[in-house]
């Protein structure tokens, strides 16, 4: 038994491609096809690493295309290139999705069964938290982070969004209730604890030189140099759509 919805959701995603190509939405189908590895393909392995780098080309040629509109080509030429872009993320969104539905059948019935069965990380029950001399108090609230969750926080400002994370984070105690970590290796300190828990802050801290440098460095020592570091930046670069940004500096981008 392979894991559950990858073969039609990336099936799903094929089609949404073909329908935005259908729709001439070509930045929406290109924004699709530079999310499709990461979604549906692990990190690191042949399969990503080919469709990354195929769609970081078309991504490429996509960008280029529209940039000589302003030039003085004729309107025939750039007309044709765009055709060919478009018949190639057709192509592509057709292999990929071939080739998740292959990745889905050799998934066996015991790997499926491991990563089904994730044990839980962090345990939150009937949590609440009270601020003296504030009218703010985070409600009652439970519960529990599985390995492997992706958990998004939505709501209004002063909602408890970045409460509930401080008491997670151990930056804040519960004023009622329990906050544990079953999944975590034991420590006989709190200190020990949080060292095993990893976040990223709203406010980066500043960096120097350009972006594209930083992401380089960033990525040079853990480890990813060579081609390799090169391939990566530049797939992020346009899977968020920064590669305009790629020379400027800290100071020159925003926060967000």
């Amino acid at each position: 038994m392979a894991r559950p919805n990858l073969k039609e959701g990336a099936e799903i995603e094929a089609q949404r491609i073909k329908y935005d190509l259908e729709k001439y939405r070509l930045a929406d189908a290109i924004e699709r096809t530079l999310a499709f590895s990461q979604s549906f393909f692990a990190i690191a392995s042949p399969e990503y690493r080919m469709f990354r780098d195929k769609a970081v080309s078309l991504s490429n040629r996509f960008a280029a295309n529209n940039a000589s509109r302003l030039e003085s080509s004729t309107r025939h030429v750039r007309d044709s290139d765009e055709d060919v872009i478009i018949c190639d993320i057709n192509t592509l969104a057709t292999r990929m999705s071939r080739a998740a539905r292959l990745l889905d059948q050799a998934e066996s019935e015991s790997d499926f069964r491991q990563a089904s069965s994730a044990r839980p990380i962090v345990n939150i029950e009937n949590c609440y938290k009270d601020f003296a001399g504030s009218d703010f108090s985070l409600r009652p609230i439970s519960v529990t982070l599985d390995e492997g969750d992706v958990l998004a926080l939505m709501g209004p400002n002063a909602s408890g969004k970045s409460t509930l994370l401080r008491l997670i984070l151990g930056e804040l105690a519960p004023s009622r209730g329990t906050v544990t970590y079953p999944g975590l290796k034991w420590t006989f300190s709190h200190r020990g604890l949080r060292s095993q828990i990893g976040y990223v802050p709203q406010f980066a801290p500043i960096w120097s030189g350009s972006l594209g440098q930083h992401l380089r460095y960033y990525l040079s020592v853990r480890g990813v140099r060579g081609e390799e570091n090169h391939k990566r930046v530049e797939y992020y670069l346009h899977r968020f759509h920064l590669k305009r940004f790629e020379d400027h500096s800290c100071s020159e981008i925003s926060g967000g």
